[in-house]
């Protein structure tokens, strides 16, 4: 191959995987989806985009839609429970969490689009800042 038949040919791969990685971003998401948290990183003891949080307290989800996840942010940070939050641990990679809850929330012009997922243990969420997670290659959605 010459050299302008190689700079081709990285072109397109460089072109797919823009393309693969684009889409990921402008995938439409909703409540009942699944996240994949992928493996950590070599080197990397927790993740940039995904945080946990933890009640002491069962929630209250008698005003929570299930369907669209309104109502789930209040319910879970309501104040009657004390929460505590931390970056996900590796040991909690490699596996698809269900979005309970979409939020936007606008911080200094910013838009930050978050999705709170549940776990299998019932008084803890995982927080995913979708953006941040997506740049970051922490997660795909499945």
């Amino acid at each position: 191959m010459d050299k302008k038949s190689i700079k081709l040919f990285l072109f397109f791969i460089l072109l797919g995987f823009c393309h693969s990685a684009f889409a990921q971003i402008r995938k439409s998401i909703k409540v009942g989806d699944y996240i994949y948290v992928k493996p950590c990183k070599p080197k990397h003891e927790d993740f940039n985009g995904i945080d946990i949080y933890s009640r002491t307290t069962a929630i209250d989800k008698s005003k929570v839609d299930s369907i669209t996840g309104d109502g789930f942010y209040e319910a879970f940070f309501d104040g009657k429970s004390s929460v505590e939050g931390k970056r996900l641990p590796c040991i909690m990679s490699n596996r698809k969490y269900k979005i309970a809850a979409l939020q936007e929330v606008e911080e200094e012009g910013n838009l930050r689009r978050i999705a709170i997922c549940y776990t299998s243990y019932h008084l803890n969420v995982i927080w995913v800042e979708i953006d941040v997670a997506l740049k970051s290659y922490e997660i795909e959605f499945k």
